[in-house]
């Protein structure tokens, strides 16, 4: 028999569809799943924060990477690492020295 009825995947975790078994796993570090997230990294924590933490529902969960540091790129589980020397980086840095706008 079928399924009677649809649940929308609880708020903390991902629920892959098109398998054969429903299959329901705890949001990854790095990332935040809200009621109905479909698969791990569909919600990553944007470039310059990061979420060391499983099971997280919202954006609010992602971190500003702490002065000093810096967090390049989305999904972040911790800090990259430090700024390059001569260089101080603020709160949710996501470069380790500053980078000319048009160049990379």
């Amino acid at each position: 028999g079928g399924q009677a009825s649809c649940l929308t995947c609880p708020s903390g975790y991902f629920c892959l569809s098109n398998t054969s078994d429903p299959y329901i796993s705890p949001c990854p570090q790095g990332h935040y799943c809200p009621g109905g997230t479909e698969y791990d990294t569909q919600y990553p924590c944007e470039a310059g924060t990061y979420n060391p933490y499983t099971q997280r529902t919202n954006s609010s969960a992602c971190e500003l990477c702490p002065p000093g540091q810096y967090c390049q790129g989305a999904g972040q589980h911790q800090p990259t690492g430090n700024c390059s020397a001569g260089w101080f980086c603020t709160g949710g840095a996501y470069a380790s020295m500053p980078i000319t706008l048009g160049k990379y």
